[in-house]
């Protein structure tokens, strides 16, 4: 709704977008669960991810728009990784390796277009959150879970996280925390412009909430239609996502 000055009228304008389909694109070269991704539909990655039971994976897949190519891969292997950049340049953070010592993660991978180099660890271990972000020099992680101690069983269950830290290429700084604790929920956006939705809550049920990053702190707006957890996300900013599976 705007007003014209020079005819003293109030005008109404509506933007329309089309339901849209999906459709089936080209398969991962191995299946894999619960890896970190970046990138947009027709040039993205997928990186890290569960193969079976407790194995984790450190391979590097490039998505072109029809077909899947292993690149480099990553120096460590884990799941539930937090992603965020493009294909040419993005980050992994985190993440859980049962194998490895402390088990759930801090550590950050930047990716430069052919090969991950291990640099800054956020400052808290975490798995299973969200993420925003356009590069490998600018973004954040929030959210997630921790699992306490060194050893790790999958069947147990994990204290949330609201924590929010922000990537400024060279070192991670934590920000304005979430206003509710969560894990396994969708997230998209960028550095200054970030939405999360859905989730577990931890003590409660899978909730619909969800919160919008203003580049300073976070705030509740409407909520998901259907409460839902391990959820998908995209979208370029915090005023234009979609929320799947």
């Amino acid at each position: 709704v705007f007003y014209r000055s020079d005819t003293g009228d109030m005008k109404v304008t509506l933007e329309q977008y089309g339901t849209g389909a999906w459709a089936s694109g080209g398969n991962l070269n191995a299946a894999k669960a619960r890896g970190g991704s970046a990138g947009i539909q027709t040039a993205a990655l997928f990186f890290g991810g569960e193969i079976s039971g407790a194995s984790k994976s450190t391979t590097n897949e490039l998505y072109n728009g029809s077909a899947w190519t292993e690149v480099g891969d990553l120096n460590s292997s884990r799941s539930s990784n937090f992603g965020f950049g493009v294909s040419t340049s993005a980050i992994s953070a985190g993440g859980t390796n049962p194998a490895a010592d402390p088990p759930i993660s801090s550590e950050v991978e930047s990716w430069d277009g052919s090969s991950w180099t291990e640099i800054a660890e956020a400052n808290t271990s975490r798995r299973r959150g969200g993420s925003a972000g356009t590069s490998n020099t600018s973004g954040l992680i929030f959210g997630g879970d921790n699992a306490a101690g060194t050893t790790y069983d999958i069947a147990e269950t994990w204290n949330g996280s609201a924590k929010n830290e922000s990537w400024d290429g060279s070192s991670w700084t934590e920000v304005a925390d979430m206003n509710t604790a969560r894990n396994g929920f969708g997230g998209a956006g960028r550095t200054t412009g970030a939405i999360v939705f859905g989730g577990d809550n931890p003590g409660g049920p899978v909730t619909v909430n969800a919160e919008v990053w203003n580049g300073s702190s976070w705030t509740e707006v409407a909520n998901l239609s259907v409460a839902n957890a391990l959820n998908g996300g995209a979208g370029a900013s915090n005023q234009l996502a979609i929320n799947f599976g």
